[in-house]
């Protein structure tokens, strides 16, 4: 993700902020930890401790595949990454 994308402009240049930015973009995608770190540019580990409270709010979604593989995408149905989409959206008209 590259600087100055919409959120991190609005909310500042933090792993959080970085991985809510990539998950925004990719609304519809799943992605696996290395690839949500490698698009926030971001580490492994700071992806895994910023996804923690998101997957807790139900904001970000997890599938379990074998054991320890899991791959992570935006809740479509989450009132508050609903939010978050249509602010990316109304942001990227602005500019």
């Amino acid at each position: 993700m590259a600087k100055g994308t919409s959120l991190v402009k609005v909310f500042g240049d933090t792993p959080q902020v970085r991985l809510l930015d990539v998950l925004v973009k990719y609304k519809d995608t799943t992605m696996h930890l290395s690839m949500l770190a490698r698009r926030a540019r971001v580490s492994v580990s700071s992806v895994e401790r910023c996804l923690s409270p998101l997957i807790k709010q139900g904001i970000v979604s997890d599938i379990r595949f074998f054991k320890q593989r899991r791959i992570f995408h935006l809740n479509p149905q989450n009132p508050i990454a609903q939010l978050l989409v249509e602010f990316v959206e109304k942001l990227s008209t602005q500019e």
